[in-house]
């Protein structure tokens, strides 16, 4: 298997790859039309949460993508359209992001730092080259062995099960408790005596 195959299966888009579908996340939809809405900014925030503070990561708590990004669905009807939260997010803080021009590939993108892909704090998020957010996913996964790329449950597990913890916890410290429950990466074999616990 070569890298582009690699790359794809991991589910980290090749530069410059055009998606389509759910994976693709309205990557190339023009959302300035919905960043002043009112009404899509307020959906938007009634889907994430906040409650670990301004540093923390801000899981979304709406629809997941099969890669463990948020969905965030506009409009109605025949103008229904779907984008990936984070993006939809970023754009709010930080103003439209420039379309690809037609006929050709798309180069950037918004990206995690934390590796949290649900996270929503827009702090925590990338506008820059897809090439670089491949190289970094790849040292990220090889090189964390306590991060959420280690997460046995997956991108997608990892983001339904704590999406999930914060909506049937209690609200407050109920909630904020649940998260932190929920962040921590399970592990799948047992400590043998004497070993290290791998960092938190």
């Amino acid at each position: 298997m070569d890298e582009d195959q690699l790359a794809l299966a991991l589910g980290v888009p090749e530069v410059g790859l055009e998606l389509a579908g759910e994976h693709g996340g309205g990557l190339d939809l023009d959302l300035t039309p919905w960043l002043d809405d009112e009404r899509a900014r307020e959906r938007y925030w009634a889907k994430v949460y906040t409650g670990g503070g301004p540093d923390a990561c801000w899981p979304w708590l709406g629809a997941i993508s099969s890669s463990g990004h948020g969905k965030f669905h506009l409009g109605a009807g025949r103008d229904r359209r779907v984008c990936s939260a984070h993006r939809f997010g970023f754009q709010l803080a930080h103003g439209p992001l420039p379309p690809t021009p037609p006929g050709q590939r798309r180069s950037h993108g918004v990206w995690h730092r934390c590796d949290e892909h649900s996270c929503q704090n827009h702090t925590h998020l990338r506008w820059g080259p897809l090439a670089d957010n491949t190289a970094d996913y790849y040292t990220h996964a090889r090189l964390r062995l306590s991060g959420p790329l280690s997460d046995p449950r997956g991108r997608h597990g990892r983001a339904v099960a704590i999406r999930q913890a914060i909506l049937e916890a209690a609200d407050g410290p109920g909630r904020l408790a649940a998260f932190r429950a929920a962040i921590a990466i399970p592990r799948p074999w047992p400590e043998q005596d004497g070993q290290q616990p791998l960092p938190a």
